[in-house]
């Protein structure tokens, strides 16, 4: 694979991709979302499912169509990745999944090796984090992120 980070990252037993944050807002998410991922998987969840939510959300879908062959796509704050998921399966993009909190990851992670999805790499970090080389991603996502961090306008600058 292509490296598109700037620095070398620790990549776990789980095929996470982490960089450590001592940020204590960081912290204090990852401890609420450790014991309460959002949003979880359902039991019978597969391709199929995931593909009828992502159609059924009017913006995804036009982004899924427009972003549709070879682009490289950064989910910010992507919880258990259900929308990265979602716009990896049936493309060949290259998408990317942050989050701070390993527990939502590893749910994505699972997921995405359940349904055989390749072309997704999960990264544990802070959106502060200046981990990718710059002008790498075609399409930057992050919703519902901002207001959870010490400095939202830095994030969104970020």
């Amino acid at each position: 694979m292509m490296n598109y980070f700037k620095e070398n990252l620790t990549l776990d037993e789980n095929g996470i991709y982490r960089k450590e944050t001592k940020a204590d807002v960081t912290k204090l998410i990852e401890k609420f979302y450790k014991t309460k991922p959002f949003p979880n998987y359902k039991k019978n969840e597969n391709k199929s499912s995931i593909l009828k939510v992502g159609d059924s959300n009017f913006v995804a879908k036009k982004i899924k169509e427009k972003f549709r062959f070879d682009k490289k796509i950064l989910e910010v704050g992507s919880g258990t990745c259900q929308l990265s998921n979602y716009l990896a399966i049936g493309t060949n993009n290259k998408i990317f999944a942050l989050d701070t909190t390993i527990e939502s990851l590893k749910l994505g992670k699972k997921f995405s090796d359940e349904n055989l999805i390749k072309n997704i790499t999960f990264v544990k970090a802070d959106l502060f984090d200046d981990l990718f080389i710059h002008n790498t991603f075609d399409l930057v996502w992050c919703s519902g992120v901002l207001h959870h961090t010490k400095d939202p306008y830095g994030g969104f600058k970020n």
